[in-house]
């Protein structure tokens, strides 16, 4: 007898639904498997078997053939576990088959039966609900992930016995989950958030006015920073907040991120799904492959993780060279295409770069009274970062160190500084403004720029000193124009003036 139980795969970031299935024959036992699976999919034969055995179902010695459709999509991953038993089970008759066309089943088993959380079970089941299903049985650890998702029901499953019960009839042996409108997710998301904002005030930096704004600027706009300045001067600090004054993900974008970090397994199940910009921070020995996405069968990496969000590298100099130029593309694009031999993966890289240096190895260039480098010696560290890689950045800021009158009397101070939450409102304002033109500034064609940074008489005058005296690159002008936008918004100016141009400018030397 066959069966067939419909299941989840996940290559990349793409989803596909793929059927299991079951055929059980008289003869020598054994438990075959095939569709090009990996060894963890393999392993499922082990798993399944005893797990059956222990979940209270005598099934007798018999030869059991599991082919998992189409059988020439790589699949991998435990998830598959839970489709393999019940398409068994349907295939000895110890479970109804009715319904089992209508649903998607997924699942890692335990020998002892219980059902542990897989990885992308929400990009599984968005791509359930758009092929017609009416449900979905998935671990109760990932059932929170689908709550969002309207029109299609979600019921998490703890045991094999608990399904197999209700594909049999007891309606009340699996939960299901209530539906959360994204909405209410959000709130409760910005009200925790808010509850902790004191811990990432920008109210807290002492006496860096200026690299503040510079902040400001780019959090507005969406563009690429560099802090360059000496050891504890809040280069870090600064960089930490800059997320905190990004506004929330729309439900689109929300569903975006979710979705990447539901495949590397790094979704909150009991949140939902992410509603703010995701904030990473790798370590400066990261390798190329965990930045940029790889493996044999890819999986994002961290430009990806970081996607609609920021990502900070600190230390900046101490990245490998080749590790840091291997963004440049993704910077442009957008995206990141990683070619193998089976298949082209395409991963989204639409984030925020932060990043932070010294301007020198001791960190206090161009302070000659505590700086011990040679010139040559500051001109071999800041090479370490190629030109086309600096040409990126939108902003680049210097730091100063922080003056004891800065923090001496912190409290009194800190009345007069802009905090995060004034800060968050004008970002918002700026970005609204974008929203209605219907992209981010950053993000601007050149075809866009024409449109929305028209220049008069006297700004293209000035444009064109500034061109020749600093031998900007075109991306380099571009980019002058993109943030000068940036800045007219947050004045809500209709126009580019000399002033926004001026500023601009001088985040570019």
């Amino acid at each position: 007898m066959v069966s067939k139980v419909l299941c989840g795969n996940v290559y990349g970031l793409t989803a596909q639904i793929v059927a299991v299935e079951a055929d059980v024959q008289s003869g020598l036992p054994g438990f075959e498997m095939g569709g090009s699976l990996s060894s963890e999919v393999r392993e499922a034969r082990e798993r399944v078997r005893v797990a059956l055995k222990n979940s209270g179902f005598a099934i007798r010695p018999q030869h059991v053939t599991i082919n998992i459709s189409p059988a020439n999509t790589p699949k991998g991953g435990t998830a598959f576990d839970l489709a393999i038993a019940v398409g068994t089970l349907a295939a000895n008759g110890l479970v109804e088959e009715a319904g089992l066309e209508e649903s998607l089943i997924m699942g890692e088993l335990s020998l002892d039966g219980s059902i542990h959380a897989v990885r992308g079970i929400l990009p599984c089941i968005v791509k359930a609900k758009e092929m017609g299903l009416k449900r979905c049985i998935v671990p109760y650890d990932n059932a929170f992930e689908g709550a969002v998702i309207d029109g299609i029901d979600v019921y998490g499953a703890v045991s094999l016995k608990n399904v197999a019960d209700f594909l049999n009839g007891k309606a009340d042996s699996l939960e299901k989950v209530s539906h959360v409108d994204y909405a209410n997710i959000a709130k409760a998301a910005l009200k925790e958030e808010h509850s902790d904002k004191e811990n990432i005030d920008f109210a807290d930096v002492c006496g860096q006015e200026s690299a503040v704004r510079a902040s400001m600027i780019a959090a507005a706009g969406g563009h690429n920073i560099l802090y360059m300045g000496a050891p504890g001067s809040g280069k870090t600090m600064m960089a930490k907040r800059i997320a905190g004054i990004l506004p929330g993900l729309s439900l689109k974008e929300s569903l975006e991120v979710s979705e990447i970090y539901s495949i590397a397994g790094l979704l909150d199940n009991t949140a939902g799904l992410i509603t703010r910009p995701p904030y990473r921070s790798p370590h400066h020995t990261i390798t190329l492959k965990a930045l940029i996405g790889g493996g044999k069968v890819p999986n994002p990496g961290e430009i990806t993780l970081a996607n609609r969000g920021v990502l900070f590298l600190d230390e900046l100099t101490e990245f490998k060279t080749a590790t840091l130029d291997a963004m440049r593309q993704p910077l442009e694009d957008g995206r990141v295409t990683l070619s193998r031999c089976s298949n082209t993966y395409v991963f989204p890289a639409h984030f925020m770069l932060v990043a932070a240096m010294n301007p020198c190895k001791c960190g206090f260039y161009p302070d000659k009274n505590r700086c011990t480098c040679t010139e040559s010696e500051v001109k071999r560290y800041k090479a370490r970062i190629s030109r086309p890689l600096m040409d990126r950045f939108d902003l680049c800021i210097y730091v100063s160190t922080v003056k004891y009158n800065d923090f001496s009397d912190s409290d009194k101070g800190k009345k007069g500084r802009t905090d995060t939450e004034d800060i968050r409102r004008r970002v918002a304002a700026a970005r609204q403004i974008q929203h209605d033109r219907g992209i981010l500034n950053a993000e601007l064609t050149k075809e866009e720029i024409k449109e929305y940074c028209r220049l008069g008489n006297a700004e293209k005058a000035l444009l064109e000193k500034v061109f020749e005296k600093l031998s900007l690159t075109a991306r380099g002008y571009y980019k002058i124009l993109k943030v000068a936008r940036t800045i007219a918004d947050m004045e809500e100016s209709r126009s580019i003036t000399e002033r926004h141009i001026k500023e601009a400018v001088t985040y570019r030397v």
